[in-house]
């Protein structure tokens, strides 16, 4: 495994990508996720000695149709072939559910919109991942009953999970049981921990604050891995021994670490220093 992060947006980081990944060189990571389309990733990443691990399409294949539709497809198309032109593994898609559909409605459309691009990413060598973000109910790949679902209707090996703790801990599923239950088509994984806050809690219950400003949030933040309450020896054990053997990437959402620039890359090197234990 590799130690990675999400390539952080301007309003993070002052940097472009080839500055970001001579930090990451330097600061001992072994991986990036790089923006899609950016240019001469390959190139500045084996300068730097690095991987590139995972890149996102946006693009919506649930709640479009017609020409949007068409579009969106396209996208994800131009995004499979940058990723294996550039040497990226992994294209992430989003998953948002389409109105008027319930729950195993969209897992059919899902499948028979992405199964047809499952044949491209074959012939490309991408795989092709969904993140069990919630996104407060929006999104559809988010529990183990769905990824079930979802992963038998789109059996092609290609396919997986993102898999993200982070989520896991705050819906109240045990991370490691699941890693371990849906090792073998977990094709990427995200390190990033939740911090449970007990007393916004038993003000907010699971719901969050529905009267100020964090509706949905409250009693709990997403922090740097190390720094809440996932258990990080059984989640990597968990996918070791499901031979994954992939990138660790480290999603950054901590408001602990934020504010400058020097804060973020702070929070990116403490994160870097607590998974360095369990990857070899």
């Amino acid at each position: 495994m590799k130690i990675g992060f999400i390539v952080p947006g301007s309003k993070q980081v002052q940097m472009d990508f080839a500055a970001v990944a001579a930090w990451a060189r330097e600061e001992g990571f072994g991986a990036l996720d790089p923006p899609a389309f950016t240019r001469d990733a390959r190139r500045i990443a084996a300068d730097n000695g690095l991987v590139l691990g995972c890149t996102a399409a946006a693009a919506d294949l649930l709640g479009t149709e017609g020409a949007a539709l068409d579009g969106a497809v396209t996208r994800v198309r131009e995004t499979m072939q940058w990723a294996a032109a550039e040497g990226v593994a992994a294209v992430r898609l989003t998953h948002r559910k389409a109105p008027g559909l319930d729950v195993a409605g969209n897992v059919r459309r899902f499948a028979e919109r992405v199964s047809p691009l499952m044949a491209e990413a074959d012939r490309l060598g991408v795989d092709i991942v969904v993140e069990n973000w919630p996104a407060a109910g929006a999104n559809l790949v988010v529990a183990p009953e769905v990824w079930a679902a979802v992963l038998e209707a789109v059996p092609s090996p290609r396919f997986g999970l993102c898999i993200d703790p982070s989520h896991l801990l705050w819906l109240g599923i045990d991370e490691v049981a699941a890693t371990a239950a849906f090792g073998k088509r977990i094709r990427y994984a995200h390190a990033k921990d939740t911090e449970i806050l007990a007393e916004g809690r038993q003000q907010y219950g699971i719901y969050g604050s529905q009267l100020g400003p964090r509706s949905g949030r409250g009693w709990w933040r997403y922090r740097i891995p190390g720094l809440g309450s996932v258990r990080w020896p059984g989640f990597i054990s968990a996918l070791y021994e499901a031979g994954y053997d992939g990138v660790l990437s480290i999603e950054h959402e901590d408001p602990v670490f934020q504010g400058s620039q020097e804060r973020f890359l702070q929070g990116l090197r403490v994160g870097r220093r607590f998974l360095q234990q369990f990857v070899a």
